[in-house]
């Protein structure tokens, strides 16, 4: 508690001085006063990572409403390599049910969504990923808007070899309630 008293007595010290002298001097006076008190730290630079500048994916997904495997691809392009946001696409395809709770066997829900990724955490070879994305999904001649949000789990295999796990719910007019998506895949990236 003591050093912030001081700190406040010097401010305050400094403000009155400031009040009773030109501008430039008073600037002085702060500034010195402040330096008397808070030590002077020099700021760490902070590592950079190298990001790739583009990946590629593909690999399954698992609907636990129709208990049935698809599949689903996705490219994505750096748009922001300091904060490691992506622009992405993916496409997937879905098998889902009639609004009677059947399943249709034959009937997939395709949705084609473009949308932003973003780097959440990094710890050693693994990435948290959150992202969001939106565009428009068929089934059979019905169309629609849809929109999905999730996280993937990135672990970097090699040099340029991803293996993702992940989660999403995926929203659209063609279907009732927020289907679920639980996703898995491999992925290479390229350029840094």
């Amino acid at each position: 508690m003591r050093p912030i008293r001081i700190a406040l007595l010097t401010a305050f010290a400094a403000l009155t001085l400031a009040a009773q002298t030109p501008a430039a001097d008073a600037i002085t006076s702060l500034e010195q006063a402040l330096k008397s008190v808070a030590p002077v730290t020099t700021p760490v630079p902070v590592a950079t990572t190298e990001r790739p500048t583009a990946w590629i994916g593909a690999g399954a997904v698992y609907n636990p409403n129709s208990k049935k495997t698809t599949g689903w691809a996705t490219y994505a392009r750096l748009i922001d390599a300091k904060s490691g946001t992506y622009f992405f696409t993916t496409e997937d395809a879905m098998p889902v049910k009639s609004p009677s709770g059947k399943l249709l066997d034959t009937t997939i829900q395709t949705s084609v969504r473009v949308g932003i990724g973003t780097i959440l955490k990094e710890v050693g070879r693994f990435k948290l990923i959150g992202l969001c994305d939106g565009g428009g999904a068929t089934i059979g001649s019905a169309s629609s808007g849809a929109a999905s949000c999730g996280s993937l789990l990135a672990f970097r295999a090699s040099t340029h070899w991803t293996v993702i796990a992940g989660f999403r719910v995926i929203k659209t007019a063609l279907v009732s309630g927020t289907p679920k998506q639980y996703e898995i895949g491999v992925g290479r990236d390229w350029g840094k």
